[in-house]
């Protein structure tokens, strides 16, 4: 890719990709550089990089845990599909694209943790990044500066049940919709939600609201 560059330690088993606003190619999916490292790479350290590329680390089927920077804007179709042991991922709201594969296959997927500053894309019902995999989630974990749960974001996730919204402002319509949500605490910075922000959440026992509430 350009400005992209890549080394593979055997010895810790370790991935490094970096350059700074490094732009990785698409590949097949079974043709990207470190293909017959597939199933040997237990960690993979992205640094500097603005795009991850389709197929880029399909069917790394050893990794468990992947943290993608908040210098990464784009992340192609199936950019982490089938990495059968994935079970946490971080992943920063600045990022743009709208793909349902990205992290299809992924049937360990567990934990979300959403971070970078500003607020969180907007999505269609069904384009989520997560959507293949939504009903396995079982935590979200909100980084300090994000200001927003887009649309749809989680809409589905039923194995979710409950969750800490930290600074969020915004709660975007569906983005909790038909989830496992029991209880919710709606802290003071939040200012608006969106229509059927938590609406079918059949499990949903109570809701904590407060005075500063401007729109819902």
């Amino acid at each position: 890719g350009t400005n992209c560059n890549w080394k593979y330690y055997h010895s810790n088993t370790t991935l490094i990709i970096c350059g700074e606003g490094g732009i990785m190619e698409s590949y097949n999916a079974n043709d990207y550089p470190w293909y017959d490292k597939r199933n040997e790479i237990t960690t993979i350290s992205i640094n500097d990089i603005t795009t991850i590329g389709t197929n880029a680390f399909y069917g790394c089927t050893e990794i468990t845990n992947i943290e993608i920077p908040t210098s990464v804007t784009t992340i192609g179709n199936y950019g982490f599909a089938e990495c059968s042991k994935l079970e946490n991922v971080t992943y920063p709201v600045t990022i743009t694209s709208k793909s349902s594969t990205i992290f299809e296959g992924c049937d360990m997927m567990k934990i979300i943790t959403l971070n970078g500053k500003g607020p969180m894309q907007t999505y269609s019902d069904g384009n989520q990044p997560w959507n293949s995999v939504m009903t396995q989630i079982t935590t979200i974990n909100i980084g300090d500066e994000v200001e927003s749960i887009g649309m749809y974001s989680f809409k589905g996730a039923s194995g979710i049940t409950t969750i800490e919204l930290k600074n969020v402002e915004t709660i975007e319509s569906y983005a909790f919709s038909n989830s496992g949500i029991s209880e919710i605490i709606i802290p003071n910075n939040v200012k608006t939600i969106g229509t059927n922000a938590f609406g079918y959440c059949t499990k949903l026992s109570g809701i904590v609201l407060h005075d500063e509430i401007t729109s819902i």
